[in-house]
């Protein structure tokens, strides 16, 4: 044998990827009244910019009371889409699949929160629907309030007649 000199080899190990950072909706971690559509924009803030992300699932649960998952698409200008008119308004889970350059690969996951209901309005129930009947009056009766997302409610002044027909209001305790 002949002894042959070789160059040396520079070899590198990279076994981390940084991953999806945050995800968001129209700057915030809300898909308000106004961002709810068939192509709501997720915002995906990549850890590293030679990351490649591979897909976007979101889940939560559907219109018709069953659990959802869709898959998000991108759009023409690259931007992550899905339909959140498929969702009830509630917490949803965006989980993000990413590669790097080195093969490296992990799953993100992140909740961002659903409310259709419009800035500055207040939907009240009690029981469930719109009245308060014999069963459910008393000195204290519990009022279910949702509110638009990132809006805070002061107070609640509740309106109506009393049995004799005369205008009567209260502000309710929060």
């Amino acid at each position: 044998g002949t002894a042959v000199d070789v160059a040396p080899v520079t070899l590198t190990k990279d076994t981390v990827i940084g991953g999806v950072a945050n995800v968001n909706v129209g700057g915030d971690a809300f898909i308000d009244a106004t961002e709810v559509s068939t192509a709501t924009v997720l915002n995906l803030a990549k850890i590293d910019a030679s990351d490649t992300v591979q897909s976007v699932q979101v889940t939560g649960l559907g219109a018709g009371g069953w659990w959802n998952w869709v898959n998000a698409t991108q759009d023409a200008a690259g931007n992550w889409v899905f339909d959140a008119t498929q969702f009830v308004d509630g917490n949803l889970t965006v989980q993000a699949y990413t590669t790097d350059a080195a093969g490296n690969s992990r799953w993100d996951s992140f909740t961002v929160t659903k409310s259709s209901v419009a800035a500055g309005t207040v939907h009240a129930d009690v029981g469930g629907d719109a009245f308060i009947n014999q069963w459910e009056t008393g000195s204290w009766t519990p009022l279910n309030v949702v509110q638009a997302a990132g809006d805070t409610i002061n107070s609640v002044t509740i309106s109506g007649m009393d049995a004799l027909g005369n205008a009567v209001s209260t502000v309710a305790t929060l």
